[in-house]
Parts: structure tokens; C-alpha cells; sequence
């Protein structure tokens, strides 16, 4: 059967949303290990689990630094597809990132956008360098796995709300729960309902409040249950509290809300002019200019809610699904990463959807009201440029994620006083056995960061490379103490005491390691 003129638009749309995404990710895919990565992958002893008896831990740990079950079972089985080779799991990642554009472009249809400009929509979605650090970063393939299973919830549901479907509804909620144990953060999606609701009708009736509950009570449970995981299995090592992450406070409700007002303003300076990426962004200090962000944030949706009748509804339904998603990441609650930064572009990756739905939309209406003076011609370069810059943009910054060495220099000429980018570009150098660069490196997140156990650990590893046992034995000692669960730590101090001739405290620690992690059968 010959393929109609439609179908080979949609296929030729389809391959060129495939060939941009392409140009924009592929500079990361022959990139090695980051940060956390071996949290995630290779140091992670659940995937090394074979049979169901893996997958039940998975499943029923209360342990591991978070509940994202579904995800953590992908990765068990991509570990025996790729074992520690990250080709694979970069190529997952982006594979993920690429259906949840074609599922975007599909949501933009519904929602109403004409099919080139929801194509537009997806496309912008796709290759914008704000999602770079999701889809580059795998430890960050929560976002990527979550966010098709999100959109297909959303799918569902319009056609609930459309239909009045119970499969429709009970398929949404499937997607929901499955999107949730991959990544917390899309706790908003029973919020976005609502939103699209008002949006449609300019009303929240009563029905549309009760078809939400079960939504609401699973984001509840398993948002609660992410909580509890950050607030006792922290991933920096500790328990985070609710006012203080590792030294840094957190503040009053006030100051919350003042921070959070700056940290929407930043994502959006970020989507709208997208320059200066990095995976640690300078932690600004307290003052006025984030209340005065906020407060302008504030104006805006005042603005826009005089004008809801008309256009501003679109504008409220855009940038407040943008604001609900970030939501969850602006500080009200605490956070692992919040010890490093406040923000991170992987935090925006859902709510940029918002975004680029406006300027979708935006552009949809630019290209309709100029037709009628010049032709629609004279508009296309527009919407070219934009997409042109931002696929550079994401191409440049995602070659970074290609060579670690060369994305934590980068990290630090832009951020020189996080412990935790000096941290990393010491890792970085180690592992290309530049050992007394990665020491510097190692001793300057020490002074910026004292307590931080993997920073001595890995600091005694490099110095033990370059034969300064005595030096490592203080390294380690230090580590064992603000660690003192740390197996692999105590076994490196055994193993630095023993170069060293103090024979007893090193079978000591020998013994202490084995007692730790009796199923591994290096200690």
C-alpha cells in the first residue's frame, strides 16, 4: 500500500526530530563514568543480583539512596546487556529522551497546536541544552525513563476527560504509577490535570477534583516514601536533615520562598537564553535579588490573570506547568543535591515542557497574524534561527560530557569554589592516572569541604598511586571516621597501614571491611 502524502510528512518530520536529537547528544555517548554514576551503576551491588533474587531486592531495599524500583530494574537489565561499558546505557538514555519527544509532539496536537507547530513544540523539547544534562548524564536516566511514561499518563487522561473512559482512567493511572518509580519529582501530574482543566474550561468542577484523588493519594504515598529515603540513605554520604545539608542552611519557610522565587527566574533566563551550562552552578549568595525575582515572577501571574479570559490563559497554562514542576525541587523540602547547589538543569527537564509549549504556541500565533501582511515565508527564518542556536548549543555542551577532564575544567572555570567540581575534576584526572593533578584537586575540595569522606578516600587511593603510604594512612584514617560503614575505605586504610609496617591495626581494618560487606569477596 502506497504511504499517503501524510504519512510521509509525519515520517519525514519524525526523521528529522531523530537527525537533530542526534547531532545535539552524540558528542556524549563515548563518554565514560560520572559523579554518581557508580552509585547508580557500577558500584551498585543490586544489579550484580542474578535471577529474581536481584529483582526482589530491587523491589523490597531500604537501603539504597532512592525508591525508583522500575528504573533500577532497567538498569539491572541493561548492566547484563553493557555491563560496564556506558555506550549502551548512553544510547538508552537517549533513546528514552527520543520517545518522550514524539510523545510530545503528540500531546501539542491534542492540546491544540497545529501539527507543525506541535512538531515545532517537540522539536524545540528535544534538542534544547537544557535537557543535555539529563540525557548525557546516566545517573540521570530517572528523567529520562519518567518522562515518556508522564506524557503517555497525560495521553490517557485527555482521552478520559474527552471519553469519560474508565480504561482511559485506569491506563492514566498505570502510567502515573509507573512514572513515579522511576523518579519522584512528576509528583505534579495529578496538579497539571486540574491545571488543564481550568485551562479547557475555565473551571475546576467538582468531578474533575474526585477523578483526581487516586492520582493524588499515590503521589502522596510514594512522594512520602521518597522523603524518607533522601532524609536517612543520602547519597553524599549521611542522613540529610530538614534544616541543614552537610553545614548549608536551608532557612525559615521565608527565605525558602525567597530562593525558590530566584530559582524559577534562573530556569527561565536558562530556557530563554541558553548560555553558560554546567552540572555545578555557583551557589549565590542571600539577598535581595532573589526576592526581587520572586516578586516579579509574582507580578507576571498577576498580569497574566487580569488577562485570562483571553490570551493570558494560554500564558498561565504554559508557565504554570513550568512552575508546578519545579515545585518539588525549590528547597521547601530538602534535598540531596541541595548540598552542592540549588540548582541543576536536570531539575527543569519536565517543567521545560511548559515552556517550549509557549513558544510553540507563541510562534504559532506570530506565523498566523504575519501571514496576512508578508508572506509566511519571511517568518520561517525565525523559528530556524532558534532551533539552529539551541541544537549548537546542545552539541557544544553535550562534547563536554565526552571527556570528563575536559567537563569538570570546564565546571571550574566557571564555578572555582564547589567542593564538589574540584571533587569531580580530581576523579576525572585519576582515572587518566594524572595522580598528583588529581591530588590538588582532591585537597581543595578537602579544605572546601572537610567532611566529605569520599574526597579523603580517593585523595589516599591517588597518593598510595604515587607511593606516599604514610600521607594515604591519614587520607583514609580520616575518611574511616566520618565513614566508619565505609567497607571499601577501611579495607584501603588495612591495605595502606600494611605498607606502612603497623601489621595488628591493619588486619584490624582487614577484619572490619569483611565484617561490613561479607559478600564481597575482595575484603
Amino acid at each position: 500500500m502506497k504511504p499517503t502524502h501524510l504519512q510521509l510528512r509525519l515520517l519525514l518530520q519524525a526523521a528529522l526530530l531523530l537527525a537533530a536529537a542526534w547531532f545535539a547528544f552524540s558528542p556524549a555517548f563515548h563518554g565514560a563514568w560520572l559523579w554518581d554514576d557508580d552509585q547508580e551503576i557500577t558500584a551498585n551491588p543490586a544489579l550484580r543480583i542474578p535471577g529474581f533474587t536481584g529483582i526482589a531486592e530491587i523491589w523490597s531495599t531500604t537501603t539504597s539512596n532512592d525508591y525508583f524500583p522500575l528504573k533500577t530494574t532497567l538498569q539491572w537489565f541493561e548492566w547484563r546487556l553493557f555491563g560496564d561499558d556506558p555506550f549502551g546505557y548512553h544510547l538508552t538514555s537517549f533513546a528514552f529522551h527520543l520517545l518522550a519527544a514524539l510523545l510530545l509532539w503528540r500531546l501539542f496536537a491534542r492540546l491544540g497546536l497545529k501539527p507543525i507547530w506541535a512538531w515545532f513544540g517537540a522539536l524545540l523539547f528535544a534538542i534544547h541544552p537544557l535537557t543535555v544534562e539529563s540525557v548525557a548524564w546516566i545517573a540521570e536516566t530517572k528523567n529520562t525513563t519518567s518522562l515518556p511514561l508522564l506524557l503517555l499518563s497525560f495521553l490517557f487522561w485527555l482521552d478520559n476527560d474527552e471519553r469519560k473512559q474508565t480504561r482511559a482512567q485506569l491506563l492514566s493511572l498505570g502510567f502515573f504509577i509507573a512514572a513515579m518509580l522511576c523518579k519522584s519529582t512528576v509528583v505534579m501530574l495529578p496538579t497539571l490535570f486540574l491545571l488543564h482543566a481550568w485551562w479547557k474550561r475555565n473551571r475546576v468542577t467538582r468531578a474533575d477534583v474526585l477523578s483526581t484523588l487516586p492520582f493524588f493519594g499515590i503521589a502522596l504515598a510514594l512522594g512520602l516514601t521518597t522523603v524518607w529515603f533522601q532524609q536517612h540513605n543520602d547519597i553524599g554520604g549521611g542522613a540529610i536533615g530538614e534544616t541543614y545539608l552537610h553545614g548549608i542552611s536551608l532557612g525559615g519557610f521565608s527565605q525558602r520562598l525567597t530562593r525558590a522565587g530566584g530559582e524559577i527566574g534562573f530556569y527561565l533566563f536558562k530556557t530563554v537564553w541558553p548560555v553558560g551550562f554546567m552540572p555545578v552552578y555557583p551557589r549565590w549568595p542571600e539577598g535581595a535579588w532573589p526576592s526581587l525575582i520572586g516578586a516579579a515572577c509574582l507580578a507576571t501571574f498577576a498580569f497574566l490573570w487580569t488577562q485570562r479570559r483571553g490570551w493570558g490563559r494560554h500564558a498561565l497554562f504554559g508557565l504554570g506547568f513550568f512552575a508546578l514542576n519545579l515545585l518539588p525541587v525549590l528547597g521547601f523540602l530538602p534535598m540531596s543535591f541541595h548540598r552542592v547547589a540549588w540548582v541543576a538543569d536536570h531539575f527543569a527537564y519536565v517543567a521545560l515542557i511548559g515552556a517550549v509549549g509557549l513558544a510553540a504556541t507563541g510562534a504559532q500565533w506570530a506565523a498566523s497574524t504575519l501571514s496576512k501582511p508578508w508572506p509566511a515565508a519571511m517568518a520561517a527564518p525565525i523559528p530556524i534561527l532558534v532551533a539552529a542556536t539551541l541544537l549548537w548549543q546542545s552539541h557544544t555542551y553535550a562534547s563536554l560530557f565526552g571527556d570528563p577532564v575536559a567537563l569538570w575544567t570546564h565546571n571550574q572555570r566557571h564555578n572555582p569554589g564547589s567542593w564538589a567540581v574540584e571533587y569531580n575534576l580530581g576523579q576525572a584526572l585519576a582515572e587518566k592516572d594524572e595522580m598528583n593533578e588529581a591530588i590538588a584537586h582532591f585537597e581543595t575540595s578537602i579544605r572546601l569541604h572537610p567532611d566529605y569522606a569520599p574526597a579523603h578516600d580517593n585523595a589516599g587511593v591517588a597518593l598510595m598511586k604515587i607511593g606516599q603510604a604514610a600521607a594515604a594512612v591519614e587520607q583514609f584514617g580520616t575518611a574511616v571516621h566520618l565513614a566508619p560503614g565505609d567497607a571499601a575505605a577501611r579495607n584501603n586504610l588495612g591495605i595502606a597501614l600494611l605498607q606502612t609496617g603497623q601489621w595488628e591495626e591493619a588486619l584490624k581494618q582487614f577484619r572490619t571491611a569483611a565484617t561490613l560487606a561479607p559478600e564481597n569477596p575482595d575484603f
